[in-house]
């Protein structure tokens, strides 16, 4: 009796493990899996603040996939400020910024031109327009096929 319970324990823990959701700072769901690596307060364009995002994208999927559509697929970046909560938007670095940080400029192109192959894993950033430099920005994930929230990601702002 015991080993058909573990059997099916097992099982259960390998249908959950296959069903969207998150784990940690990474996103599972339809398009693959999104990890958050790193977050880093950049100057932005016009003297906006820009939340420059790093993270590494798994394509699970039996199709090339990019990572930037990936992510979009997945949820929104939020703030709270001092009376509302705001959906961010994509942010543009300052281009002093970018002409002396190539490899990042090169690693958000990719993102959002490339396709990655079925299996393959790669580490792209992406730039979020932050609403304030003093709240953490949260991801709030949802399973891409059903629209149903997955919970939040908080990323904390490293200044």
């Amino acid at each position: 009796m015991q080993k058909r319970q573990k059997k099916f324990t097992n099982y259960l823990n390998k249908v959950m493990e296959s069903q969207p959701h998150i784990e940690n700072k990474t996103i599972i769901n339809s398009t693959g899996e999104i990890t958050f690596d790193n977050t880093e307060i950049i100057p932005g364009f016009e003297g906006e603040k820009v939340l420059m995002v790093t993270y590494t994208y798994k394509n699970t999927t039996d199709n090339p996939m990019g990572a930037f559509d990936a992510l979009l697929a997945s949820g929104e970046f939020k703030q709270e400020n001092a009376d509302s909560i705001v959906t961010l938007s994509m942010g543009i670095p300052d281009t002093d910024w970018e002409l002396s940080n190539e490899n990042y400029q090169d690693m958000y192109n990719t993102g959002s031109s490339e396709k990655l192959k079925s299996g393959e894993t790669k580490q792209y950033v992406d730039f979020i327009e932050l609403d304030n430099s003093n709240n953490p920005v949260t991801f709030k994930a949802e399973d891409q096929d059903t629209r149903t929230s997955l919970g939040s990601i908080k990323l904390d702002l490293n200044k």
